[in-house]
């Protein structure tokens, strides 16, 4: 060996000591694992707990996410991936063993949990892209893996292929477009977008006793494809088959597709027998199946949906928004509205409960298919967009009680105690407060104080779609909206009663929200009538726009108790009382509405003496024919005029005359000096102003070609 070779053979040990020495993990506490270069390059020496890549390779010796997750795969007890900002492309195809070192991630360590924190789920956060080569992770059986801040896009089961759509036929084997899990699963403020999978969970497929949890996610775009194994595919977001549970909450389930002949396009439960499946605060719009377009429920379990939202989603065969082909499914304070397909929810077998829900715009609403049973308690069913009933199907239906239905509500077996042939008088579906888009009940509706309060009672019930407590009024109200009022009030002042032309004045407006409910989208106006101008508008919340004679502020949400402070500083222009009426008005109805508007007077007067007007003025010289010279002339005051009487008069060089005159309806004056040339020296001009004979004194030295002397207001 030369003595350079093995100085730098010396000197690369050394290094890779000291990459080690810094990324293993200490043997007293957990794993932690720094990563922020990008390249997919697996550990040169995993099995002792270091991240460290060959210093030869991309990465040259950095740690990578590969790397890393090798490495946490190695430690015994839990370990810590922290991914900066940026993109990480899984560019090592699947080849060999199903292990971590190629293809898709690899979650193995089963002695304690892996999570992995990225910087933000957004498209400037940490991006893992499967580059149409893998899927992003796998997670094996007693292994458990958290993913928080992470987008998860582009992945691709292995045999599936560099393919953007659906592939006919697609291979028998290739579930979890982006994850699969046997283990434990936990998404948090993560995004999963653009997976593709050959049977079950185009975004993610729990299987056996896997276990998943999901808060604060979105799952949009991602495709389950035929025909996939068992000949159908299921769960364009998530398919779960075997005895795990999954949680699901403060959720958006967007734009999922299980396609073809396939199930549940939000998600589908395929089998399994635990006993509470729960789906919380969460949003299921423009999902896509053959049945259940939004979730699909085929196992022999306990379903449990609260605060939910299903919108806009479809089903070419059955239930465009829930599907119930099995399970014992309850639906509490939640909207189900403007659905496509043969039935906006839909049951064969199971059983579908429905309390303090709005069922809304639906094709069919409710159909009931087979032996299943539904019951409906405090729930508005109205407005089937097939322009049929409410309550369609052979099966059973059961009211028990305080339902509004827009039609007789026979097809619904409606009660007594039932609401029939009553217009719910609801508002759109917007954002009325709360993790969720839901529908208001408005001023008037009879729904109103119609409910069973003893259902309310109910801990489940007691609160809102929005998390609003019931009763707010005399007794509950049908449906997933608690009616409650957003009395806004008005007040506003000037700082001062009366001004002077040219003076400003301050205006304060102040909005106050008596509740008890927010008031979303609150809109404040103040338009100023002639005689003003609008100089500057600011507030303590949201934001102003103006014009010299319109004020515009969007003030957002305002809770109950809140104010929000509008100032408006503005200018009088003539003498005149100058009325201002400025309103306020939120998106939610006002039953108090007298008190949405508010007036302030200002006087403005014109000044009876003394010089109020300090603003500098504006000179021009005429030009002086006999000016032949290089020297700059002289002018100087010598009288001055207010409406024709002499106030002022000074000596000066050869002035013929010095007046003001007034502007009409402004009461601004014009000086006019004219004189004749008187080398080196300046034009000087003392400004009067009704009657003060001390105002400042202005000077201008005349230059070559300047045409006059000219001093205005």
């Amino acid at each position: 060996m030369r003595p350079v070779q093995a100085r730098m053979r010396f000197r690369g040990a050394l290094l890779a000591a000291a990459a080690l020495a810094l990324l293993a993990p200490g043997a007293a506490s957990a794993a932690v694992y720094n990563v922020s270069n990008t390249n997919d390059v697996a550990a040169a020496n995993p099995a002792s707990g270091s991240c460290a890549t060959p210093l030869l390779s991309a990465a040259g010796g950095a740690c990578t996410l590969r790397s890393a997750v090798q490495a946490a795969n190695k430690v015994s007890g839990p370990s810590t991936i922290n991914v900066s900002a940026g993109t990480y492309k899984l560019t090592i195809a699947p080849s060999g063993p199903d292990d971590d070192s190629t293809g898709d991630l690899n979650v193995t360590n089963t002695s304690g949990k892996i999570t992995i924190n990225g910087a933000g789920s957004g498209t400037s956060g940490t991006i893992v892209d499967g580059n149409f080569t893998d899927r992003v992770f796998v997670v094996v059986a007693n292994a458990d893996l958290e993913v928080d801040g992470m987008r998860i896009r582009n992945g691709r089961p292995g045999s599936l292929g560099n393919v953007t759509s659906c592939p006919s036929p697609g291979p028998a084997e290739a579930d979890g477009g982006a994850i699969q899990t046997i283990g434990s699963l936990t998404l948090t403020h993560d995004v999963l977008t653009g997976n593709m999978a050959s049977g079950h969970g185009g975004g993610v497929v729990g299987q056996g006793p896997a276990s998943i949890s999901v808060s604060a996610t979105t799952l949009s775009g991602n495709i389950a494809c035929p025909p996939g194994q068992f000949g159908f595919n299921s769960g364009g977001g998530i398919s779960q088959f075997g005895s795990g549970s999954v949680t699901i909450d403060g959720s958006t389930f967007s734009s999922n597709s299980a396609a073809s002949n396939g199930v549940g396009g939000g998600i589908a439960f395929e089998s399994g027998t635990d006993p509470d499946f729960t789906i919380t605060n969460s949003t299921f719009s423009n999902n896509d199946a053959r049945t259940g377009g939004g979730v699909d429920t085929e196992s022999d379990s306990t379903f449990k949906f609260f605060a939910d939202t299903f919108t806009g989603n479809t089903a070419r065969s059955a239930g465009a928004a829930l599907n119930n082909s099995g399970g014992t499914d309850s639906v509490v304070n939640s909207t189900i509205d403007n659905n496509h397909g043969s039935g906006g929810i839909t049951s064969g077998i199971g059983q579908t409960t429905f309390s303090f829900s709005t069922i809304t715009r639906n094709e069919g609403n409710i159909v009931n298919r087979d032996s299943g049973t539904f019951v409906l308690e405090d729930s508005i069913v109205a407005d089937p967009t097939n322009g049929g009933s409410n309550c369609n199907g052979p099966g059973a239906f059961t009211s028990n009680g305080n339902n509004l239905f827009d039609d007789d509500g026979t097809g619904c077996n409606a009660i007594g105690s039932d609401l029939k042939n009553k217009n719910p008088m609801l508002g759109p579906l917007q954002d009325n407060g709360g993790p969720t888009q839901t529908r208001a009940l408005l001023t008037g509706s009879p729904a109103i104080d119609a409910a069973d309060d003893t259902a309310c009672a109910d801990v489940a019930k007691s609160v809102d779609q929005r998390g609003v407590s019931r009763p707010q009024g005399a007794h509950c109200d049908i449906g997933a909206y608690e009616y409650e009022d957003a009395d806004l009030a008005l007040t506003a002042s000037a700082k001062k009663s009366t001004i002077n032309v040219g003076q400003q004045d301050t205006v304060t407006d102040v909005v106050t929200n008596n509740g008890p409910s927010t008031a979303p989208s609150t809109v404040f106006t103040d338009p100023a009538p002639a005689g003003f101008t609008i100089l500057s508008v600011t507030t303590t919340k949201g934001s102003c726009t103006h014009t010299a004679k319109t004020v515009h502020c969007n003030l957002g949400t305002i809770s109950k108790g809140g104010k929000v402070t509008i100032r408006i500083v503005l200018r009088g222009n003539s003498p005149g009382v100058i009325t201002l009426k400025s309103k306020v008005s939120a998106s939610r109805p006002d039953p108090k509405g007298g008190n949405n508007n508010a007036t302030v007077r200002i006087t403005v007067v014109a000044p009876k003496h003394g010089c109020v007007d300090q603003r500098s003025f504006v000179f021009r010289f005429p030009r002086d024919p006999d000016d032949r010279g290089s020297q700059d002339d002289r002018v100087v005051l010598v009288k001055v005029y207010v409406n024709g009487k002499l106030v002022e008069k000074a000596g000066g060089y050869d002035i013929r005359e010095v007046k003001i005159r007034p502007v009409p309806k402004h009461g601004f004056h014009f000086v006019l000096v004219a004189g004749r040339r008187v080398d080196g020296r300046l034009v000087e001009l003392r400004r009067t102003y009704h009657g003060c004979t001390n105002g400042p004194t202005h000077s201008h030295t005349e230059e070559p070609g300047d045409q006059g002397v000219a001093l205005s207001r």
